[in-house]
């Protein structure tokens, strides 16, 4: 079994489905975070994860707005916004604050691969240790964890195999050839 010793979980809690309008409307002085925003895709349909972003330097209303008039005003569907806040045990300082969105925000584009998303989908920056972001509350399309583990296990590594229930190696199936002709 591999193991770390050090993992970076980040807790987030999702409300939602808000339209637009209010989500632009529901202003505090705690309105950051990462959001999400759902509509139509012509590849995979309505009621699609869209974009990911974080409300991190400015509020969600003109983050969220930004949006709505770049291109979300196009969309022949309703968006629907979800609002992520960060949760734990333990309150976040105002120093690490803006790290842990960006590093949450980073993984959950990184590894679902959000249409819209085109900055972040290449390419993650944060690979010193691995991140596992828990999503809580209506996070309506996202997965429950979302983490950046398989990045740190080498699967090319000989150690790297499957085993029996006794602890012996199982060598994977092999594969039965087919007659060319099924193809035609």
């Amino acid at each position: 079994m591999t193991s770390h010793t050090e993992i970076e979980i980040i807790h987030v809690i999702w409300h939602g489905p808000l339209t637009v309008e209010e989500a632009v409307v529901a202003n505090t002085n705690d309105d950051y975070g990462i959001y999400q925003i759902y509509g139509a895709h012509e590849a995979s349909g309505s009621d699609t994860l869209l974009y990911v972003g974080q409300a991190d330097r400015g509020r969600f209303d003109g983050r969220i707005m930004h949006h709505q008039e770049k291109w979300g005003r196009w969309n022949p569907d309703k968006l629907g916004i979800y609002l992520g806040r960060l949760a734990g045990l333990e309150p976040i300082t105002n120093d690490e604050w803006g790290n842990v969105i960006d590093r949450a925000e980073a993984v959950l584009i990184w590894k679902i691969g959000v249409p819209f998303n085109s900055a972040r989908i290449t390419s993650l920056k944060y690979l010193e240790k691995p991140i596992l972001v828990v999503n809580h509350g209506h996070r309506h399309r996202l997965p429950e964890c979302v983490s950046t583990l398989t990045e740190f296990i080498n699967t090319d590594q000989e150690q790297f195999r499957a085993f029996g229930p006794s602890g012996h190696s199982v060598a994977p199936p092999i594969p039965v050839p087919r007659d060319p002709a099924e193809n035609e």
